[in-house]
């Protein structure tokens, strides 16, 4: 992308040791979420131990990042000083991905507010509001 959707400078990252392989995987602009070794469950948010198995032994495995809006909102509140600048509305959507059975919280573009929709089709989309900073966004797919 080569704008960002919201503003940079309310991008921040802080990778810890549970995150750090999720972030690392969005810096190659690869979608990889938490799996226990030992059952294959998926997790997210990144937890030390397998809710399933108890396991301690986890990896970051790659996914397709597709998926279906699960839920979304529109913010008409600025809640930072950078998006009273930014004007108008955003929005956040809750994605349900295909192959992880897991849900991740980003924000829908190339579409308008009025248009999203519970179920519709998404896929990621990769934006770096700034150098290093790999942000995973999604947008409508056709079917």
């Amino acid at each position: 992308m080569s704008q960002s959707y919201l503003p940079a400078e309310i991008v921040n990252l802080n990778p810890d040791d549970l995150t750090e392989g999720y972030w690392e995987s969005c810096a190659r602009r690869v979608l990889s979420i938490q799996q226990c070794v030992q059952c294959k469950t998926f997790r997210h948010l990144p937890k030390p131990t397998c809710p399933n198995c108890q396991s301690f032994d986890y990896e970051y495995a790659p996914v397709s990042g597709k998926g279906t809006v699960y839920s979304y909102t529109i913010a008409h509140h600025p809640v930072h000083p950078a998006l009273r600048e930014r004007g108008g509305t955003y929005n956040m959507v809750v994605v349900k991905l295909d192959d992880a059975q897991v849900k991740l919280v980003s924000n829908l573009v190339g579409v308008a507010d009025e248009d999203i929709r519970i179920d519709m089709p998404v896929e990621v989309v990769w934006e770096e509001p700034r150098p290093g900073v790999v942000i995973p966004r999604f947008r409508p797919r056709a079917g």
